[in-house]
């Protein structure tokens, strides 16, 4: 999910999918098991690629290298810089937008009963824990706090 601001609606948009009947030879079948089986493995493929550190390195590569071609002039290489360095950012802005909407679409899921809490405490949040503490993925787990935090707070005063 590129846009988090969406992720709501993209979740409302798969509840609603998930309950669609399909005609197969004429019986009529429900597709809830397999879409719902389809769509939790792309989240986990999703969720398990590792956006942290892509991220990191996008960071250090804006940090490190510099453009300094010898044929050309003082200028233009600062030109050239400036021009590597915004590119550099747009991907990382889009890499951390993307990890972001993710997370956020796993959570809105999740308060429409569509991902269980255990896959939520087990897969998600213990996993963002048990990462270095890298900022990105600090971030990730309040974004799914913010997001699923209530109905997790709720699940787990009826135990």
């Amino acid at each position: 999910v590129d846009e988090p601001f969406f992720s709501g609606m993209y979740a409302q948009l798969c509840k609603k999918m998930s309950h669609n009947k399909t005609v197969v030879d004429s019986k009529e079948q429900l597709k809830l098991p397999q879409f719902r089986r389809k769509l939790l493995n792309q989240c986990q493929m999703e969720f398990e690629k590792d956006r942290a550190a892509e991220v990191e390195q996008a960071k250090r590569k804006i940090q490190t290298e510099t453009v300094n071609d010898p044929t050309k002039s003082k200028e233009e290489n600062a030109k050239l810089e400036k021009e590597r360095i915004a590119e550099e950012n747009y991907k990382l802005a889009t890499e951390r937008r993307h990890m972001f909407g993710n997370i956020k679409f796993i959570g809105e899921l999740f308060k429409l009963d569509m991902v269980s809490e255990n896959i939520i405490h087990k897969e998600c949040i213990m996993r963002l824990l048990k990462d270095d503490a890298d900022e990105d993925v600090l971030e990730c787990l309040c974004k799914l706090l913010e997001t699923a935090g209530g109905k997790l707070e709720g699940g787990a005063k009826g135990k």
